[in-house]
Formats: C-alpha cells, structure tokens, sequence
C-alpha cells in the first residue's frame, strides 16, 4: 500500500540543522556488522569458558541431582546469526520500568529509531512516519512488527516519562516499544547502525533521522538516511521479509 507523503518537519534556526546525515545502507554497513561479528564470536567464546569452569565448580560442591540451569542468556545470543544487533551487551528498560537485553527483542521484526521526548523538532515527524509505515504495510510481517524508540536522552526520559510521552503521542503498546539505556550502551547502539547525536545547549538534541529496520533475528534489512526518504520503500522491504528467497 503507498504511503501518503508528509509535511517536512518545520526549519529551526541553531546548529542543529547542520549536524550530518550518514546515507545507509546493508552494503555500506557490511564492514561494521562483519568487524561487530569478529567480537561477538570472540567475546561467546570467552562466555564459553567462563560458563564451563563455573559449571565444574558448582558440580562440585552440589550433588549433580540438585542442580539444574535454565537457558542461560549467552545461549539464547549464541542462536542469533553473526550479524544481529542483539549480540550487542547491557541492560535496558522499557516504558514500563521492565528490565530486558537485546536478544529478548528477537522474534519479531521491528522499526527502530532513535528519539527524545523532550524533542521539539524532528522527532515528532520521525513518530508520524513510523506510524504511516507500519498502517500502511501489508503481509504477515506487517501484523507482526513492533516499532522501537531508542531514547537518546537517558537523563530526563525515565520509563514513567517514556510511558507518559507514549499516551501523548497515542501509542499502543502492543506494537510500540521505548527503550531506556545507560549513556554508554545508548551510543554503543547509536554507532553499530551509525546514529549520530550531540548535546546542543542544556536541552536540545542534535541527531541523525534514520529509520532502521530489523529482521525478526536483529539483522538490518533497511536503513533510511532521512526524513527525505520514500517511506514506501521501507514499507516494501517489511513486506520483502514474507518472502525468505528475496530477504
């Protein structure tokens, strides 16, 4: 289904017009993901180890009939393929205060951006488009995506004020998600799908308008570079992903 065009957000005066878009793409960020695969493989191997010399430590205190472990959650990022995000390390919470890693995240395809509540300028029209992309995609996978907002403000947007911002701008919570992260994990994130951001004064945010979309394993299958971008190819790569030979 075609997206209708929108409005460009309204121009602002201040140096935030002036922070650099990336142009993405899977190609482009081929080398990133594949440097981002070497230390994944590298940091489960060291997991590995770890886990082992733990297992024979506890095996050797308790009688091996006490003792169970559940699927550990480096085991559930070891079945994820080599290029997801969701290898990716830390701790995030979502809207309503709930704690989850990365690799939760699997099994649905998702829209993810990056965002701020507090933002006057871009963000809303970033929200308004990921809303007409996901009522306009069609397919089976479009039933089942999840639309993601990244905070970049972890200082002001707390989960009540994520929760408080999701109701503001009508969001369900059964297909829209936001995410709160320490400053370190936020820009660990940011730059494995190159989303850059800065602090311009005491409350705006300078920061690149991508859209990104995941595949239900946490693999980029699309990236926009802007708000210039035709929505309607990224809604034809959700719909892409029903048909495995083309993904």
């Amino acid at each position: 289904m075609k997206v209708p065009a929108l409005s460009p957000p309204p121009r602002h005066d201040g140096p935030a017009r002036h922070v650099p878009v990336v142009r993405s793409t899977i190609v482009e960020r081929r080398g990133r993901l594949d440097y981002f695969a070497q230390g994944a493989r590298a940091a489960r191997a060291i997991r590995r180890k770890c886990h082992a010399t733990l297992i024979l430590l506890v095996v050797a205190v308790l009688p091996a009939a006490s003792w169970a472990a559940d699927p550990s959650q480096a085991e559930q990022a070891a079945a994820l393929p080599d290029l997801s995000l969701y290898h990716l390390e830390g701790e995030w919470r979502t809207q309503e205060g709930t704690k989850l890693e990365l690799p939760d995240l699997a099994g649905r395809p998702r829209l993810l951006s990056f965002v701020y509540t507090y933002c006057e300028h871009t963000c809303p029209t970033i929200v308004a488009r990921l809303k007409a992309i996901a009522d306009h995609a069609e397919g089976e996978s479009a039933s089942n995506l999840q639309v993601t907002l990244v905070s970049l403000d972890p200082g002001r947007d707390t989960p009540e004020r994520m929760k408080a911002y999701m109701a503001e701008q009508g969001l369900d919570a059964r297909d829209w998600l936001m995410l709160h992260g320490d400053p370190d994990e936020v820009l660990g994130f940011a730059a494995m799908l190159g989303v850059r951001y800065r602090p311009m004064g005491d409350s705006d945010i300078a920061h690149s308008n991508m859209i990104t979309l995941l595949d239900a394993e946490g693999v980029v299958r699309y990236q926009s570079k802007g708000l210039d971008d035709d929505p309607q190819a990224i809604v034809e790569a959700i719909e892409a992903l029903d048909d495995p030979d083309g993904a």
